[in-house]
């Protein structure tokens, strides 16, 4: 049984949505300490965390930086915003997805059943591998000289597609549909902005130039 984490301050849609999901045999943890957010959610090792975005003293984005620094557990962001400017921030700061409120239930369950499909761990690990260190799919890891590092979801979707076509040049389109199926006002910058993102991580583990641009078409690894 998969578990989702559930941080929704308003109590009824709370209540809603758990008596869903538990209806559909996911099993629920609800947390209601807004204050401690981050030390519950690594405590807890859910497959997905439903986070609201408006929340007391820190809102969602806050703590879903908090929480991409320590864990690569998908996140969906709930929220009643209607500004494109949030949904985009949030798929930029490593949301794997974003729905509105007020949602149709059978939505919401099938994007959830989408983000756990591709993001669950499956019994045989599939290994890709870089210039210099071994990817860990089903893992999101990098193994490398400097330990083992893991990515974050958006990370994990565009290393795995890029060493999957590795020598080939992978189309920013192609990576733009794979990461944001849905989002069709995602534009350009914010991709880049997550394969700086990406880079930079693989910086820290000792991994330079490895994702090369090419400049009109989109990116290779070699």
């Amino acid at each position: 049984m998969e578990t989702i984490i559930l941080v929704e301050d308003e109590v009824v849609i709370r209540e809603e949505i758990k008596s869903l999901l538990e209806s559909y045999n996911y099993q629920v943890k609800v947390l209601t300490d807004f204050e401690n957010i981050l030390t519950e959610v690594l405590a807890l090792e859910g497959d997905l965390l439903l986070l609201d975005l408006n929340l007391p003293k820190f809102d969602g984005f806050y703590w879903m930086k908090e929480i991409r620094k320590n864990s690569n557990m998908p996140i969906m962001i709930l929220t009643s915003s209607q500004k494109e400017m949030d949904e985009l921030l949030g798929l930029q700061l490593g949301a794997d997805d974003y729905i509105q409120k007020p949602f149709h239930a059978q939505i919401l369950l099938a994007r959830i059943q989408a983000v756990l499909a591709r993001t669950n761990h499956q019994k045989n690990e599939r290994k890709l591998l870089g210039p210099n260190f071994e990817y860990q799919v089903e893992r999101h890891e990098v193994s490398c000289d400097s330990g083992t590092w893991s990515l974050s979801g958006n990370e994990h979707l565009i290393l795995s597609l890029l060493l999957e076509h590795r020598g080939k040049v992978v189309q920013r389109e192609t990576l733009m549909n794979h990461l944001w199926q849905h989002c069709s006002f995602v534009d350009d910058n914010t991709l880049t902005v997550n394969v700086n993102r990406l880079r930079k991580h693989l910086k820290e583990m000792g991994i330079e130039d490895c994702i090369q641009t090419k400049r009109g078409e989109g990116y290779i690894i070699l």
